[in-house]
């Protein structure tokens, strides 16, 4: 099958960006909890000694979740190593984001807002461990049961696009939300990848130009 004009892979943003940012200090070993929508994220070994899990649980439990996703972020997320596939942090987010139960709404909705926040405090850097995120980010612009989860969706998917070089926008996203329009995908969701495609077209128009076949 013809590709999406990828001269960059994702691999190679990973490890650029993992060169740019070494690690001063061993990352903790981190599991995650089989309960997402009750007992969210587990974490163990983590310095200092209050836990990532709590300051989580703070997030879901909070009746500002925006400013409790902020505070969660700016404590626990200061390097952009807490994204790091060993520190379980972003493998934690996805759970969250793929459940699908009414039960699950305001868990993926603390989800969404935690990674505007991490977008928001490391940018670019952060564009390795979270674009992977899109798809599911893009499902949940339909969310049945909440209309604070689509419209955080929405946030988080135009916070993943702005941090995204050009030829990231064109190798990393594009073929993410082609993908999304699909004819078993909802309508929000078609709007959601046409508009993120829309806004690359109109930031980066040389290099969507060169994927118009694809598109």
């Amino acid at each position: 099958a013809r590709g999406f004009c990828l001269p960059l892979s994702e691999r190679f943003l990973f490890s650029f960006f993992c060169s740019s940012h070494p690690r001063e200090h061993p990352l903790p070993t981190n599991i995650m909890s089989d309960k997402a929508s009750t007992s969210s994220v587990t974490f163990t070994d983590l310095t200092p000694a209050a836990g990532v899990n709590q300051a989580f649980d703070a997030v879901l439990t909070a009746t500002d979740r925006v400013d409790a996703a902020k505070t969660f972020v700016d404590s626990q997320c200061s390097h952009v190593s807490s994204l790091s596939p060993s520190s379980g942090l972003v493998s934690a987010v996805e759970k969250l984001l793929s459940s699908s139960d009414k039960k699950g709404a305001a868990s993926r909705e603390a989800a969404l807002l935690v990674v505007c926040e991490l977008l928001a405090k490391h940018q670019m850097a952060a564009s390795p461990y979270l674009s992977s995120l899109l798809p599911a980010i893009l499902t949940l612009m339909a969310d049945k049961h909440s209309k604070h989860v689509q419209n955080a969706a929405v946030k988080a998917g135009t916070a993943i696009v702005d941090v995204l070089g050009p030829v990231a926008k064109r190798g990393v996203a594009v073929e993410k939300l082609v993908g999304a329009i699909d004819v078993s995908a909802k309508w929000q969701t078609h709007a959601g990848a046409v508009n993120l495609i829309t806004k690359i077209a109109a930031e980066a128009p040389q290099e969507i130009g060169s994927c118009m076949p694809d598109l």
